[in-house]
């Protein structure tokens, strides 16, 4: 089927942009290689990147902060992993550290920590408390906040983490 005239064709970069970011959430590295995996010139892609950073369709800033509050709320990932995330996805480091900022808010990563450990109930023995201190690291939670709790589930099992700033009796 043919297209008029003044409509954006299959092979229009800006286009096949917009439909992409209506479809997801992108960086601006992630829209660079989509539309050169699509087979659009430099500048081509570098005139589309510009626009939509005018147009604000693309600002790595807010996505840090999307990503990490989406990051808290849905996965219960750490700091260290929702910035290794935002990196491997192109993100500048001044964009990630305002993201997690932002995303985290300030009991962020006790709430993520409380997700990561919804689905674990009751005593662990020793192999289980390694494997699930392992999980948390790999989630990127820092090593203290996991040895606190660890300590708690032993000293009781189905007691809540305590809230930010709330100290161990």
């Amino acid at each position: 089927m043919a297209r008029s005239k003044g409509g954006a064709g299959p092979g229009d970069p800006m286009a096949q942009a917009i439909a992409s970011l209506a479809r997801c959430d992108r960086t601006v590295l992630e829209m660079r290689r989509l539309l050169r995996r699509k087979g659009h010139a430099p500048a081509a892609i570098d005139g589309v990147i510009e626009r939509l950073l005018r147009m604000r369709y693309l600002d790595d800033r807010a996505y840090a902060g999307r990503y990490a509050a989406w990051a808290v709320s849905r996965k219960g990932l750490g700091r260290a992993a929702v910035r290794a995330r935002l990196a491997a996805r192109g993100v500048e480091r001044e964009a990630i550290d305002a993201g997690l900022a932002a995303g985290f808010g300030p009991a962020g990563e006790m709430e993520a920590l409380r997700r990561a450990l919804s689905d674990v109930h009751g005593p662990l023995d020793r192999a289980g408390a390694r494997r699930l201190a392992a999980r948390l690291a790999r989630r990127g939670f820092p090593e203290d906040m996991i040895r606190e709790a660890l300590a708690r589930r032993r000293e009781d099992p189905d007691e809540p983490l305590p809230d930010e700033g709330e100290t161990r009796r």
